[in-house]
Formats: structure tokens, sequence, C-alpha cells
């Protein structure tokens, strides 16, 4: 888990790693917000301070954490953070995401909190990516590549894992 490990480095209240979709950023680990349901963060690529991170490709430091909502139950929860610090996270084939990070008190980030997580980022960056391509793979390896279909290998580990919960109960 990625929030345990940094809240170690970072003084952060909660964390968003936004993925690269497209024109748009989507939260897919959210960590430390106190959220009360499912909360979707979505914003287009140059809106708020993860938005601005990803389109100049620069860390935003400091900035305003509330630009991050774009629907009414993001924005209620980030309204409780003074501070935020985005950081983008580039692979092999340009932009994949943004990691961002929030506190509850306005200038709560430094220089130093920066210069760490630029020297972390190239290996977060390359973990994520390499998520990706694993799941790419994972997929292709269980789909006949003609009819899109699962094929006799997905099926086995389908049934072995309905075995397994049978054997359970």
């Amino acid at each position: 888990m990625i929030g345990p490990s940094l809240g170690q480095l970072i003084p952060f209240t909660a964390l968003i790693v936004f993925i690269r979709r497209r024109d748009r950023l989507v939260g897919r680990h959210v960590w430390g917000m106190q959220l009360n349901g499912p909360v979707t963060f979505d914003l287009p690529i140059g809106q708020g301070l993860s938005g601005k991170a990803a389109s100049e490709g620069v860390a935003v430091f400091n900035g305003d954490p509330k630009g991050d909502g774009s629907n009414l139950e993001a924005v209620s929860v980030l309204e409780s953070y003074g501070a935020g610090l985005a950081i983008p996270l580039f692979g092999s084939e340009g932009l994949i995401g943004v990691l961002s990070f929030y506190a509850k008190d306005a200038g709560t980030f430094t220089k130093e909190h920066l210069r760490i997580l630029q020297a972390l980022t190239p290996k977060l960056a390359q973990s994520i990516e390499n998520g990706f391509k694993f799941k790419q793979a994972e997929d292709r390896a269980s789909t006949d590549h003609l009819t899109g279909l699962a094929n006799a290998n997905a099926l086995y580990r389908h049934l072995d894992q309905e075995l397994a919960v049978s054997k359970c109960m």
C-alpha cells in the first residue's frame, strides 16, 4: 500500500493516484479520505491542482486542492484540505498519471518534500506502468484473439475458483 509508506516521508492527510485516460485524470487509488460512499475523482487535464500538473508536466506545490473535484461529492470532500502537492508520473510513453497529496493546513509541504517525491516518482511511475502491462498481458492470455471471448484457459481458471469456493461451504 502506497499511503502508509509515503506517509513516513511526507506529512499528508490524504492522497489520490490519478491515472490518465485520454484527456482526463481518473482517481484510481484514494487513501486517507473520510468518504461516506462512492466518490468519483475524475477531471479534465488542465483543471485543478492535479490537472495543471498533468498539462504542464511539472509539480504543483502548495496549491488549492478544491479544484481537483469535478462533482459536488468530490468538492465537498476536498474542501477540508488547505494544501495540495501534485506531481506528474511519466512512463516510457509519456504522462501516465499524477500523484496528488493533500494536507489539512495550508503551507504544509516544503521544498524538501518536493525533492523527495521527485526522486521517488520515476520508480512509482515504473511500478504503475508495469502493473498496466501485466493487466494487458493477463487479459490477452484469457481472451480468444479472434472472437474476443474467454478462451479455454480462462474458463478452466474460473471453474477452479468456483470449485474452491464450493469446497469452503
